[in-house]
């Protein structure tokens, strides 16, 4: 059986990894219907009344392209990419609103896709 990577390294859990491609068959094989959404290049299965989606954003370029997210990081830092480090935004205890507002669009300036093909300009209304 062939594991899939994981990003975040957690100790003692290689006995719940899976082999991805096994499930994403098992999905199709029990499928009634089957479609890509466009915005992400993910299949979603109808199984039985039930819409499964299965989240594949490592290579995958157009999910990358199309992330609309913007996070925080547990020590204060807004976080453009999930995929990259070099982009954080240090945001201070004690910014005004307007000071905020502009951490928010530098970090929007910042986003650049990890996975550049087919990159898409997004655009930050504050």
């Amino acid at each position: 059986m062939r594991f899939q990577d994981e990003l975040m390294n957690f100790k003692n859990t290689r006995q719940f990894m899976v082999n991805i491609d096994s499930v994403e068959k098992m999905l199709e094989s029990r499928a009634i219907f089957t479609k890509e959404r466009l915005m992400h290049r993910r299949k979603k299965y109808f199984i039985d009344g039930i819409d499964v989606e299965l989240v594949r954003p490592i290579d995958n370029s157009k999910f990358c392209s199309n992330c609309n997210r913007l996070r925080i990081t547990s020590g204060g830092k807004l976080k453009p990419c999930l995929m990259r480090n070099d982009n954080l935004i240090d945001i201070n205890e004690e910014a005004t609103v307007e000071e905020i507002k502009e951490m928010l669009k530098s970090a929007m300036e910042k986003r650049e896709p990890y996975y550049k093909e087919n990159k898409k300009q997004i655009t930050c209304k504050i």
